[in-house]
């Protein structure tokens, strides 16, 4: 993936609801967008797709939007959890 595809992807929900001239950082896209696409899918998260897909197809691009960034909180907060855990 080049960086064009990346600022061409911007997450549409975040388009949607702030509008063409947001700015954005397309290194955290491209993490965000990777997340979405591939790493939601993979079985770590299995326990948490159930009470979140709901969120992320919700019909209102503000509802997605809102439960994208609740989730994404929700995995880095489990990421660092971890990362704190391995170091005890």
């Amino acid at each position: 993936m080049n960086e064009k595809d990346i600022t061409n992807w911007v997450d549409p929900d975040i388009v949607a609801f702030s509008g063409e001239d947001a700015t954005f950082d397309i290194g955290l896209e491209a993490e965000f967008k990777r997340f979405f696409e591939v790493d939601w899918l993979d079985t770590q998260y299995d326990d948490l797709r159930d009470n979140w897909d709901k969120h992320l197809k919700d019909p209102s691009p503000h509802a997605r939007v809102l439960g994208k960034t609740a989730l994404w909180a929700v995995v880095q907060h489990r990421k660092i959890k971890r990362q704190l855990e391995d170091n005890l």
